[in-house]
């Protein structure tokens, strides 16, 4: 069987039928790519076919999500390197869990998130990135924009991207913390009901389920849950101490695990 290679035309450029500059920055496949214009507008989701024939209309209005404000026709695509800036995927991304209500009923925890004024401004969000982007040396998980640990321990609980709230940590340090609202029972949070009666305590780590233990009621089998996650909080902070911010390092070892997290 001949394996087909798979095309990817990221970075092609030419002008639509109207004169305008356009470039593929993502090329999922043939019916589904992102055009980047000369203004700096977006249009997502587009034919490649569409994109060949020079139809594919400029959009007028620069908002992403209805709210972000591309300022800057620099500021979406690398072309030295020929790819999208990560500042720009971690900014449209921060906006669509603020602002896109097709996710926020896939994801309801997101419902509530709300975003400093000036980062609705790519440039404003660009400079703060650029200042606090970091990655970890020989880590296998990618970076990850977090608004919660800081807000938990220092500001009761703002659901607020801000310079303030908001930090990078690597995917399974993320992971560990986030809530999936969509997928809670009536059980307290890392608690089910075994099929043989009682209740077992199981916690997520590094893509496992983990197995903890079986109690008579949902409340002691929540307590085990509580004691392996505050344990493993405490061991991934030790793990990343010398990358990670040290107010980061801080309210990690300070984490504790409520019952309607």
């Amino acid at each position: 069987m001949i394996k087909i290679k798979k095309i990817d035309r990221t970075g092609e450029t030419r002008l639509n039928n109207s004169g305008f500059q356009m470039t593929i920055i993502a090329y999922r496949n043939n019916m589904d790519i992102d055009v980047l214009f000369e203004n700096g507008t977006i249009s997502h989701h587009k034919g490649y076919k569409e994109f060949s024939k020079g139809g594919i209309k400029m959009p007028m209005d620069k908002t992403v999500f209805g709210h972000g404000i591309i300022d800057g026709k620099d500021l979406v695509w690398d072309n030295d390197n020929k790819k999208t800036y990560k500042s720009y995927i971690c900014w449209s991304g921060m906006l669509e869990r603020c602002f896109d209500e097709k996710l926020h009923k896939k994801y309801p925890t997101y419902i509530g998130c709300t975003l400093y004024n000036d980062w609705l401004y790519l440039s404003k969000f660009t400079r703060w990135f650029n200042d606090n982007y970091y990655e970890i040396p020989g880590c296998k998980y990618r970076m990850e924009l977090d608004k919660d640990i800081l807000s938990r321990y220092y500001f009761n609980n703002i659901k607020m991207y801000s310079p303030e709230t908001a930090v990078f940590v690597p995917r399974d340090l993320n992971l560990l913390l986030c809530k999936n609202d969509k997928y809670r029972g009536k059980y307290p949070v890392g608690v089910t009901k075994s099929n043989k009666g009682g209740y077992v305590a199981r916690l997520s780590v590094d893509g496992e389920r983990k197995y903890l233990g079986y109690r008579d009621n949902p409340i002691d089998a929540f307590y085990l849950y509580k004691e392996a996650k505050e344990k493993e909080i405490k061991r991934k902070a030790e793990l990343y101490k010398e990358y990670i911010p040290n107010k980061v390092y801080i309210a990690l070892m300070n984490y504790k695990v409520d019952i309607n997290d």
